[in-house]
């Protein structure tokens, strides 16, 4: 490991502009909580299982850690590996998918971050250990797969904290110059205590997200006092981030959401963050330096548990971030607490409005944005229904305006109306599968995606094993919001089997539906649905309903 001392505030550099692009929070949860990282038994650089539908191709281990679509290269997936944890590459021009790796897949090394010591090394030479456990061994659990930039693919971890940097092209890890400067009088860089010194950069293969922040919001998501934490400044009210859930680029910033549960056994959370990074790119457009935003490095969400952020522009070309918070969840998937999705101002960096969902245990998967029309929708962690919400309000200039308090956009503030078409309270429910298994039994888990016209919806259901596929009339004139009437149900597709104990070993848990851009028949031939099924292991699959609906 090489450090340099940083001379200038290589903020006012120039920067590159770039193109903006989960896995299933409770899935990484229970592998946390259990302190398992998967049992897959495959050896590194290799796919040995067989395909279980004719429409699906191995990833290899149970429950896949999440698949992208490459920008400017949509023909093209990359999809993280949960065990052994490595990044591959698929080719989408045709059903089954194929694997496209140049190479044998490298496992994640022991020294995942490249700082020069193997991770459990750097846990306890930071101090992070627990005073109980001076010995603890820490290993990073992959959660999703971003491919924010056409030449990298982000992928988050927990238990040691980071988002991995990786080439999507070579599926190696890529390394870039990770910068520690002195900020502010307040953030004091001693608080990232796996960045390089203070005042100093180096170079890595992950972006640390473990970071020592100060709330004013003093009580957790059971309304407990949070204690200060013995690894920040004892003076303050303050807590390590942690369960890094969610990365998002926009333009040359790169946003984090981290959800911080902090006990898993009363299913208890600190407030929510996204920490803001800038980012500076070589020639090619890659990332090359990466440093906390000088200006507000961490934005509070309004609610708990952030699990996602979807990138989106205002029809007058204002960049924002859409932070969805599913709200406290036990590990059966129990609401504990308000969805709400969060509104940030990309250029001014603060949190400018908030849409409730009341209790909807809005999904991990996050928001998808229509390409037609300002509609946004998203399935729920733990029960049959979607929501959606109009981003046609978020066009309105008065947002983005200073103001005391918080603009909600649902009908309670004044001068601006209700964006929600279907929340917890009011939901669009899908109906179950009559051979599915009883809630008792599964807790369901609704994923949500649209088509390229933005006219259909496309819904998984983790433990009936459906796709549901859902009409939106955008006949004229329109309505602000959208009206609820406007969405109905079409068709429901028993592809895979329901998940009842009986049917073990057969494909089932279809889960994180996402669409090939342009027009299927037009601008590509072949498939242009893709999701992942689940169990007996991890497959991705596609499908082609683009011209048959």
């Amino acid at each position: 490991m090489v450090e340099r001392s940083l001379r200038q505030p290589f903020w006012q550099a120039k920067h590159f502009a770039t193109r903006q692009s989960a896995t299933l929070i409770l899935s990484l949860l229970v592998a946390l909580v259990g302190g398992c990282e998967g049992a897959g038994n495959n050896r590194p650089g290799s796919i040995s299982q067989d395909p279980i539908d004719a429409r699906c191709t191995p990833i290899g281990g149970p429950f896949p850690a999440g698949f992208d679509l490459l920008p400017d290269e949509e023909a093209t997936a990359v999809s993280m590996r949960f065990s052994p944890a490595g990044l591959l590459r698929f080719a989408l021009s045709q059903s089954p998918p194929l694997p496209d790796n140049a190479g044998p897949v490298p496992a994640l090394p022991e020294d995942s971050d490249g700082d020069g010591l193997s991770d459990t090394l750097a846990f306890r030479e930071a101090g992070l250990c627990p005073e109980t456990r001076p010995n603890c061994v820490t290993s990073p659990v992959v959660g999703s797969a971003r491919a924010v930039y056409p030449s990298t693919t982000l992928v988050t971890s927990s238990g040691y904290e980071q988002v991995l940097f990786y080439n999507s092209q070579s599926a190696q890890l890529q390394p870039f110059i990770l910068q520690n400067p002195y900020l502010n009088d307040e953030d004091d860089p001693a608080d990232r205590p796996l960045f390089p010194p203070p005042g100093f950069e180096s170079s890595r293969t992950g972006l640390s997200t473990m970071v020592c922040v100060y709330p004013e919001k003093l009580t957790d998501s059971n309304d407990q006092a949070i204690e200060p934490s013995v690894h920040c400044d004892p003076n303050r009210v303050g807590f390590l981030t942690r369960f890094t859930a969610a990365v998002e680029a926009s333009g040359d910033s790169l946003f984090v959401a981290t959800s911080n549960l902090y006990s898993p056994g009363l299913s208890a959370f600190h407030p929510g963050t996204v920490l803001v990074h800038r980012v500076e790119f070589d020639p090619s457009g890659r990332p090359e330096r990466v440093w906390p935003d000088p200006d507000q490095p961490v934005l509070w969400t309004t609610g708990f548990n952030p699990t996602s952020l979807t990138p989106h522009r205002t029809a007058s070309g204002r960049p924002l971030m859409l932070v969805t918070q599913t709200g406290p969840l036990d590990a059966g998937g129990q609401i504990l607490g308000d969805s709400a999705i969060d509104v940030i101002d990309v250029v001014e960096r603060r949190v400018v409005a908030t849409i409730p969902l009341g209790q909807a245990g809005a999904s991990s998967q996050g928001l998808t944005v229509g390409p037609v029309g300002p509609i946004a929708v998203l399935g729920a962690e733990s029960a049959r229904h979607l929501y959606a919400v109009d981003l046609s309000i978020l066009d309105q200039p008065e947002i983005y305006e200073p103001r005391e308090d918080l603009i909600v956009l649902d009908g309670s503030t004044p001068g601006f109306p209700d964006a929600r078409i279907f929340w917890g309270e009011s939901p669009l429910p899908l109906p179950p599968r009559p051979d599915g298994p009883p809630d008792g039994l599964c807790t369901t888990r609704i994923n949500a995606t649209l088509n390229a016209r933005g006219d259909r919806i496309y819904a998984t259901d983790w433990c009936d094993g459906t796709l549901s596929v859902l009409r939106i009339d955008w006949r004229l004139p329109l309505e602000t919001p959208l009206s609820p009437n406007r969405f109905n149900l079409i068709r429901r597709l028993d592809w895979f089997a329901p998940k009842w104990p009986a049917n073990f070993g057969l494909a089932a848990a279809p889960s994180l539906p996402k669409v090939r851009p342009g027009r299927p028949g037009i601008d590509f031939e072949g498939p242009d649905l893709f999701f992942l099924i689940n169990e007996p292991e991890g497959q991705l699959c596609a499908a082609q309903l683009g011209e048959s609906l």
